[in-house]
């Protein structure tokens, strides 16, 4: 464990270690689970590939989160995000899909960095 997590005394190449050579999107699309990214603010910052192919132009970066589920669940949303940002300590819940009417969402909410992310399952019987 010692080894996997010291730091190297001959560091790589920074161009290789840099930002710009992976984005979270292309990270994201290569997880077949829904997945977002946000900030503190609770604004999309990025989606996975199945996040988009279920939630379509709601995901787009720059959305708010809560606008996946339909208006009378985002507050539910909203307030757990905002919990899990203060607390660092996960949540979950199950709130409908508002790009699918009639699907259930099981929603994983994880501290992230300084934002959260959330990993979701259609959970509709």
């Amino acid at each position: 464990m010692n080894a996997l997590c010291a730091i190297p005394s001959d560091p790589p190449d920074r161009a290789f270690l840099s930002a710009e050579a992976i984005t979270a999107t292309q990270l994201l699309d290569n997880v077949r689970d829904i997945v977002l990214l946000a900030d503190r603010e609770t604004t999309i910052l990025a989606s996975s590939r199945t996040a988009r192919a279920h939630f379509g132009q709601i995901v787009t970066p720059g959305a708010p989160v809560d606008t996946i589920t339909p208006p009378p669940s985002r507050a539910l949303l909203a307030g757990a995000m905002r919990r899990v940002g203060n607390s660092g300590i996960g949540e979950s819940l199950t709130l409908p899909s508002a790009a699918r009417a009639g699907r259930m969402l099981a929603l994983r909410i994880e501290p992230i960095g300084d934002g959260t992310g959330i990993f979701a399952e259609d959970v509709t019987p």
